[in-house]
């Protein structure tokens, strides 16, 4: 454990090293700010299909998400995917998804959003070799939990709990 705590500082050491350099060179672009008419996180089924059809005919709008999440950060793959979609999609929005679909939800799979996530994970120093199969995991693995967050796993067990009469 205090291994993995000293190679990720010295990780994120080379990072910031990286980064004052890059800046020193003037090689720094400009954080990318998301149009106005886009606020994360989602908290819609109909604003992720909104975004679904912009991210399908707007390359450049790709790019600039792309970039904005990106930014979020983190010290590992699991880490970093988690940030991106909590920033991304609200609770409410995160529960009607799972990676592959199911009867009852929408498949992430599919979504343009999955592959912005994976390469917005992939703009952190820390995470840039991370390979689809690792996020992919990550996403799967959040999206199964998301009914848990948010006091879900309190909700569940006070109705299993009236249910049962007691």
């Amino acid at each position: 454990m205090l291994l993995r705590a000293v190679e990720v500082n010295r990780q994120q050491l080379v990072q910031l090293t990286n980064l004052v350099n890059s800046l020193v060179a003037g090689n720094i672009r400009p954080v990318e700010q998301l149009p106005d008419n886009i606020t994360l996180p989602l908290t819609t089924v109909e604003q992720v299909d909104e975004l679904e059809e912009r991210l399908s005919r707007d390359s450049a709008f790709v790019n600039v998400l792309e970039n904005h999440l990106g930014l979020i950060g983190g010290t590992d793959v699991k880490e970093t995917t988690r940030r991106i979609l909590t920033a991304g999609l609200a609770p409410e929005v995160q529960r009607k998804f799972v990676l592959m679909g199911s009867q009852t939800k929408r498949k992430f799979d599919e979504l343009k959003l999955k592959k912005v996530i994976c390469n917005a994970v992939r703009r952190n120093a820390l995470t840039k070799k991370a390979t689809d199969a690792e996020i992919r995991a990550e996403v799967k693995t959040f999206l199964q939990t998301a009914g848990d967050r948010n006091g879900g796993r309190v909700e569940r067990a006070n109705e299993k709990k009236a249910a049962s009469g007691n």
